[in-house]
């Protein structure tokens, strides 16, 4: 296949993805059809056949081709076509389950002040399980999925959106309107480690090395065997211990 060919086709795909169906990758277009050049590549990545595809492959297009099929402005990108691209619609009768991706770092506080938006204007809610998993590794590989129960946040008093076919968005989901797993506990050291630090403590706390040869040591008795000290030392200690027993 020629280079030609292959941009042809790649183009095509940007525009599938960009101008039509976002939703169907995790992506979710700004009022404008804006979505960062990061994520876009993050979300092309995913699909098999197209993880070579980088920021090069973005410049290419642009310098190959006389219409390339997308917009670059600073750290965005956006279709050149938008004819197709699904609008934010009010949507009266969610899916009774709806499930949102957050970060492991997050999890605590999104248990105490319930879901809200961080990086986009809405809360990002997936249809199905598999692409909220899909769009929270973006941003952390061991994610934490919550299932929205959405009956009870309209009971809240809050709405929902769709934008496309899989992809729901909304301001908030308070607490009480979502489940997740249990909170992961944070391992405490065990009562044998924290004895061991604090042996380990106190053998060092203060410590010194004793330098055997300053005093004398070793190399002091060597002298004392060569000079022949060392054996009237051991004659004059036999001679006292007879004195202090009686025979």
């Amino acid at each position: 296949m020629g280079i030609k060919n292959i941009h042809k086709q790649i183009a095509g795909f940007f525009s599938y993805v960009l101008g039509r169906r976002p939703d169907e990758f995790g992506l979710v277009p700004d009022e404008d059809g804006f979505v960062t050049t990061k994520e876009f590549l993050k979300a092309v990545n995913e699909e098999d056949g197209w993880r070579s595809i980088n920021k090069g492959t973005l410049n290419e297009l642009k310098i190959s081709m006389p219409g390339p099929p997308m917009e670059i402005k600073g750290n965005l990108i956006r279709a050149v076509d938008r004819g197709k691209l699904p609008e934010r619609t009010l949507v009266l009768e969610p899916p009774k389950v709806l499930f949102a991706g957050i970060t492991k770092k997050s999890y605590q506080a999104v248990l105490e002040k319930g879901i809200l938006p961080t990086r986009h204007k809405y809360v990002i809610l997936a249809e199905n399980e598999n692409l909220a998993v899909r769009i929270a590794k973006r941003r952390d590989p061991s994610p934490i999925i919550l299932t929205v129960n959405s009956g009870m946040a309209m009971d809240a008093d809050v709405l929902f959106y769709q934008k496309g076919e899989w992809i729901y968005l909304t301001t908030r989901v308070p607490v009480g309107c979502f489940t997740g797993p249990p909170v992961p506990k944070e391992k405490k050291p065990s009562e044998k480690s924290e004895k061991q630090e604090s042996h380990k403590k106190k053998q060092t706390a203060g410590s010194f090395i004793l330098d055997l040869q300053d005093l004398g040591g070793h190399k002091g008795r060597r002298r004392n065997k060569k000079d022949g000290s060392w054996k009237r030392d051991k004659k004059q200690i036999r001679q006292e211990k007879k004195k202090e027993w009686p025979e």
